[in-house]
């Protein structure tokens, strides 16, 4: 079985009247396109999420509660019209008031979602900010995994299109992790599943140095931490995480399943809206030639393990 863990879909609500519906992001309002590459690439399901980005004229705030409860709804729907070529994981405002937290529970008891999925951060607040407490609280208590995704851009950091894509998100959610990996979030939340995408940016070359600065935390001439360290090295925490594979780039595959495991690292696409063929994600796996129980295990194994998804004939 082979599980793509990244891919996006919105309902009709949010689409922006004057985009063009055969463009790029038209694909995202098209799931019978979605599953017409599936079978194209021998992909038996994809798990959707909102990456909660939208362009000017979209019609909806993406992170009001009214649109997420929008999009948890449709999201439910997905799962019942095509149960076995989708699941789908719920939006959520992690900085969010009360109201929020009581739409993300049901999303996840009443509506049957498989996962929650937030951005790496929300106007610069990261999710080791105590303002996302609550919700963490709920996710332990819910026992649902947690897919994180990077916002559009960053007002505080405005660069062009093409490098806000290529370098500024996946920087975010590098950022993002390191900062869950020296704040103590995992001894509060030590079996929490937070999932991550696009490789988690630049974290798995990255150890080594975050190791360094823990092993030289006393020289105040290397850096203050600005908080007391965790007990452990932040390896030990950013090994408990998960990373998708959308790089398009198999070495930094390779690096991620060297650095974390390869049960730690699970097959995504970015596919509604990425416009590059399935077959070209699964191939930066199967081409990275590791032993065949783990290329299963990234293919598909550890998706069914995380959004608890039952094998058997999907097609």
């Amino acid at each position: 079985m082979i599980v793509d863990c990244h891919s996006h879909l919105y309902p009709p609500a949010f689409q922006n009247p004057a985009q063009p519906a055969e463009g790029i992001f038209g694909t995202m309002f098209d799931p019978d396109g979605l599953i017409a590459r599936q079978d194209e690439a021998g992909v038996d399901l994809s798990v959707v999420s909102s990456p909660m980005i939208f362009g000017p004229g979209t019609p909806v705030d993406p992170l009001s509660l009214g649109a997420i409860r929008v999009y948890n709804d449709f999201a439910a729907e997905l799962q019942a019209r095509y149960p076995r070529r989708i699941a789908a994981m719920a939006s959520a405002f992690p900085f969010g008031d009360e109201a929020h937290l009581r739409e993300t529970e049901r999303a996840i008891r009443d509506a049957g979602l498989r996962g929650v999925a937030v951005n790496s951060s929300v106007d610069s607040e990261y999710l080791d900010s105590e303002r996302a407490t609550p919700f963490f609280d709920l996710i332990a208590q819910l026992g649902c995994p947690v897919f994180v995704h990077p916002p559009g851009g960053s007002a505080a950091l405005p660069l062009p299109k093409a490098l806000t894509e290529a370098i500024l998100r996946p920087f975010d959610t590098t950022i993002c992790i390191g900062r869950l990996a020296i704040s103590g979030f995992f001894e509060r939340y030590p079996h929490l599943r937070l999932i991550f995408g696009h490789v988690g940016g630049a974290i798995p070359m990255l150890l080594g140095r975050m190791d360094c600065s823990y092993t030289l935390r006393a020289d105040r001439s290397f850096g203050d931490w600005g908080m007391t360290p965790p007990p452990q090295p932040p390896s030990t925490y950013i090994r408990k995480m998960y990373v998708d594979t959308v790089s398009w780039h198999p070495p930094a595959v390779r690096c991620a399943v060297e650095s974390l495991g390869a049960d730690h690292v699970l097959l995504g696409s970015d596919f509604p809206p990425v416009a590059l063929p399935l077959a070209q994600s699964v191939r930066a796996v199967t081409d990275l030639g590791l032993p065949p129980a783990e290329t299963d295990q990234i293919l598909g194994g550890n998706a069914q393990r995380l959004f608890r998804l039952q094998a058997g004939d999907w097609r």
